[in-house]
């Protein structure tokens, strides 16, 4: 394998480094490998992105069916109370129209 010299000058003093020389392929392996680590990035920020966008609608669709399943309940409890007024209202009209008053 070929060895580049590499001259690296600091404030001080020279350093002497070695690097082996990557053959071409690796540089094309390197550079596909780089690509797709930035497009997985990509995809990973859309991702996290639906998940927020879900959390909120999740969140919404939980407060509706709170809201949905209160006015559900009141609107029971007043159909209940006709309901009950009603039969009340019925059994004074069937006392005060009874012939053994």
């Amino acid at each position: 394998m070929k060895q580049h010299v590499l001259l690296k000058q600091t404030p001080s003093h020279h350093l002497i480094r070695t690097q082996p020389q990557l053959h071409p392929n690796k540089y094309r392996h390197l550079a596909h490998l780089a690509t797709k680590l930035a497009e997985l990035s990509i995809q990973t920020d859309r991702l996290a992105s639906l998940c927020k966008i879900n959390a909120r609608q999740s969140t919404d669709q939980r407060e509706l069916a709170i809201y949905y399943g209160s006015m559900l309940m009141a609107t029971t409890r007043v159909f209940n109370l006709d309901e009950s007024n009603g039969s009340e209202s019925e059994d004074q009209d069937d006392n005060r129209s009874s012939p053994n008053q």
